[in-house]
């Protein structure tokens, strides 16, 4: 039963014109959608700042958080749709690496762009311990991915193939389920854990924080640190004992000056806060508003965009699995391609590859953790005659392509072509076999 659509579900539109409402408000909800996740994003951030939680944690769970995925997968989940819930997160997934990074493969400007953490080591150690770096970030963050989606795959379809013989060979009724609600525990908690070891990881200096590390200018700076001291030394004692005190005295001046500037406008206004506190005050609650109806409206995109996908999927007669797995896919995954194509453009290889992977891994564990802990047991066998074996094959066969291309180095524009055929003959094959809805 797909979800209602008030109003619209009880006017009798005609068909034509009701694909048409559908469409419009799919492309609202998901302009919408976007939008207030960025809005959500920005003012959780804000407040983390001033609320003391690490900058490094915030970005972690704002920039690199599928949390639109995860909404509308709630919304799916609460109308009853699974169908769409899963078709979606395996169907991000394969498009975040077969549509987003073989788009940042095609535009690569790699060797013409040199980050500008690298170009401040030109010519030093520096920036081959920093390249170093990067690239074993690059391939712990990949290897942990392909052994995420191997678990996936045995506690999923694997776990299918065993039940199912063993059915058979007691003659009991066929079904499609993976594994029970542990597994559900299990990608939470490993979410949790890959958080945890990432902020650990960029703290201590094993792994590279995506962007803008404070480590870049370490080297740099030492040299400069060292002559500044050697010429402090060289200063005669009682000139410096001069500067001491004069500095003393001005800032004893300026202070006195606030105080009394504080003390005058407390007595001519003694019930009003001082104006950096009331400014303060007020921008506060103006992010704590935003944040409130970044996530109602957050809430509302991701129902109306379930809604109106599955609304689609039964006035064009295909199953709700064939668009979670092309339409809702593609559009919930334009930001990531936008990334992968500005990253590449700008030669930041990091960015790209963490931009893809991070995003697979907090669908894989987050995301679909919070289906199978909603749902029990996840069926595999829905929505086409193939189910979703095949699909669940695609991510990880594209998964290990992704490993290879890290592991070796292979960011060529003609493996970037590549992929994005791979891509759309995938599209094609799923709307092909998709006209029929079996769910």
């Amino acid at each position: 039963m797909r979800p209602r659509i008030p109003i619209i579900d009880d006017l009798g539109i005609s068909r034509p014109f009701r694909i048409t409402i559908d469409a419009s408000l799919f492309l609202l909800s998901l302009w919408s959608l976007e939008r207030s996740a960025d809005g959500f994003v920005d003012s959780a951030a804000v407040i983390g700042k001033r609320c003391g939680v690490p900058t490094v944690l915030v970005g972690l769970l704002t920039a690199g958080g599928e949390w639109e995925e995860l909404v509308v997968v709630v919304s799916s989940l609460i109308t009853n749709n699974s169908a769409l819930t899963l078709s979606n997160t395996f169907g991000s997934s394969t498009a975040n690496i077969l549509g987003s990074f073989s788009i940042g493969l095609v535009f690569a400007n790699f060797t013409a762009v040199e980050s500008p953490a690298s170009s401040l080591f030109r010519g030093s150690g520096g920036a081959q311990r920093l390249r170093a770096s990067e690239t074993l970030s690059e391939r712990i963050y990949t290897s942990a991915l392909v052994v995420l989606t191997l678990f996936i795959v045995f506690v999923g379809p694997l776990w299918d193939y065993i039940q199912a013989k063993d059915r058979r060979k007691h003659h009991r009724a066929l079904t499609s389920l993976g594994a029970g609600r542990w597994v559900g525990i299990v990608l939470v908690t490993a979410f949790v854990v890959y958080v945890a070891c990432i902020a650990y990881g960029i703290y201590r200096g094993v792994l590279v924080a995506p962007e803008g590390s404070d480590s870049d200018t370490s080297d740099t700076s030492d040299g400069d640190t060292t002559d500044t001291a050697e010429e402090d030394a060289m200063e005669d004692d009682t000139t410096f004992e001069y500067r001491v005190r004069a500095g003393n005295r001005d800032r004893r001046r300026a202070r006195n000056a606030q105080r009394a500037a504080e003390w005058t406008a407390t007595e001519s206004a003694p019930l009003l806060p001082p104006q950096r506190a009331l400014a303060r005050r007020k921008s506060t609650f103006q992010i704590v508003y935003r944040l409130v109806i970044s996530t109602l409206l957050l809430s509302l995109s991701g129902y109306i965009l379930s809604a109106t996908a599955a609304s689609l999927a039964e006035q064009c007669h295909v199953s709700e699995t064939t668009v979670g797995l092309t339409l809702l896919s593609i559009g919930t995954t334009l930001p990531e391609k936008l990334v992968a194509y500005k990253s590449a453009r700008k030669g930041e290889r990091g960015v790209l590859v963490a931009n893809t992977v991070g995003s697979n891994i907090f669908l894989q564990t987050l995301v679909l953790g919070v289906i199978w802990l909603v749902r029990g047991h996840v069926d595999f066998g829905i929505g086409r005659n193939n189910g979703l074996w095949v699909d669940v094959a695609v991510v990880l066969a594209s998964s290990v392509v992704l490993l290879v291309v890290v592991w070796f180095g292979l960011f060529r524009r003609w493996i970037g072509f590549a992929l994005f055929v791979g891509y759309v003959a995938y599209i094609a094959s799923v709307v092909a076999t998709g006209r029929v809805d079996l769910d």
